[in-house]
């Protein structure tokens, strides 16, 4: 019952997965490629998570607002339990947020180190990574290069000004909270359409090392068939 369970687990998270056939992987026992392969995963799988609790978070962050700024309490000071649990929510979305950028950072040095294990190419740095002659035959370094452009970018570098410490805001003042949810809406945009853009990435590199491995497997096949003959 056990393994019939965690298949079927596996196939729900199928998106999630490196597919590429165990035959293709590297033979030698020090290649990490599999290790590197299953690291991926298992971040793509928790920057999912973190992207629905961040939906959420806002949610009741908003819900909250409505109760604690509502009219006939307008006139009424903001108690300290109320401030206090709003806090707490604000706090966590905060914390997950800058929590998702460096788990985006984690994932793109993954994924390089997994492609250079992969392919048997030098890993002296990500940059240098890119200017490979293999991987721009193979036009991958197009691909990776995708990390350092529009939402993804950014992400990354807010990873450097992680502090864990909550936005400066009144929350005596309906505006300033107002203008803390914007941000956070806009915060959630970038989650949403940075992870669609990581998934791609993904299907991408999949496809090009499914296709690159394949015609080798033909390549090295003729060449034995012409031998033999």
């Amino acid at each position: 019952m056990k393994s019939k369970s965690l298949k079927t687990k596996k196939r729900l998270f199928k998106v999630f997965e490196l597919e590429i056939p165990k035959k293709y992987y590297p033979k030698a026992t020090n290649n990490k490629t599999k290790e590197y392969a299953n690291k991926a995963r298992d971040i793509i799988l928790k920057l999912h998570d973190i992207e629905t609790d961040l939906e959420l978070c806002l949610m009741n962050i908003k819900d909250y607002k409505k109760i604690i700024y509502s009219r006939h309490k307008a006139k009424r000071p903001i108690s300290y339990d109320s401030k206090h649990s709003l806090h707490v929510k604000i706090r966590k979305f905060n914390n997950e947020y800058e929590n998702y950028c460096l788990r985006i950072y984690i994932y793109r040095e993954t994924i390089w180190h997994f492609l250079a294990d992969f392919l048997d190419v030098k890993n002296e740095g990500f940059f240098s990574f890119l200017k490979d002659s293999k991987i721009r035959d193979l036009k991958l370094d197009k691909i990776l290069s995708l990390f350092d452009k529009n939402e993804l970018k950014k992400v990354i570098g807010l990873r450097n000004k992680i502090t864990h410490k909550l936005p400066q805001t009144d929350l005596e003042k309906d505006k300033g909270l107002n203008d803390l949810i914007k941000k956070f809406d806009d915060d959630v945009k970038i989650v949403n359409k940075s992870l669609l853009k990581i998934l791609k990435i993904n299907q991408k590199i999949v496809l090009i090392l499914n296709n690159f491995k394949e015609g080798s497997c033909k390549i090295n096949n003729s060449v034995k068939n012409k031998h033999n003959n």
